[in-house]
């Protein structure tokens, strides 16, 4: 993010332009090799379990963090069933396969979709109001991530703990 602003303020562009990330999602099997049928296998199989959902929280701080103003987490819904399934690598009623989705095709949920939930009512959602963010001091270098927020009326206070740890 520092090297995009940095571009930017050499190109002349005005200091407060609001940086966006188009898409992003984990991918940890990256580089599969090409499915049976010369498609390309997309699926990774920590997708569909807690680690994404910390993933989630650790990137959406980070993002914050460096001033990313916006971002959209691909995708909502697992979509690569059907070629999948052609594919012969998947059956019929399968549910969970690594796909991008933060629901399984039959809206199923997964990890994922709750840590959206959490992040949700940090913000506000359920009294329909902005709260107070409120610094939690950890230490990043732990893999452990933390949001704190303070209702208006300060009677609610709301921490999310994370711990995402890379993989080797």
């Amino acid at each position: 993010v520092e090297y995009v602003k940095q571009m930017l303020k050499k190109a002349g562009v005005k200091k407060n332009i609001g940086l966006h990330a188009e898409s992003w999602n984990s991918w940890l099997d990256f580089g599969k090799p090409d499915l049976s049928n010369g498609w390309p296998d997309e699926r990774s199989s920590e997708r569909d379990t807690e680690y994404n959902a910390a993933y989630a929280i650790q990137t959406l701080f980070a993002l914050d963090a460096a001033g990313v103003a916006g971002h959209s987490f691909f995708s909502r819904v697992d979509f690569s069933y059907g070629k999948l399934f052609e594919a012969g690598v998947l059956g019929r009623n399968q549910q969970f396969y690594g796909d991008w989705g933060m629901l399984t095709r039959d809206l199923v949920i997964k990890p994922v979709y709750n840590a959206f939930s959490a992040l949700s009512i940090l913000s506000g959602k359920e009294e329909k109001q902005a709260p107070d963010r409120l610094k939690a001091l950890f230490d990043e270098t732990d893999y452990v991530t933390v949001l704190a927020s303070q209702t208006k009326d300060k009677d609610t206070v709301r921490v999310l703990i994370a711990n995402y740890i890379p993989p080797q």
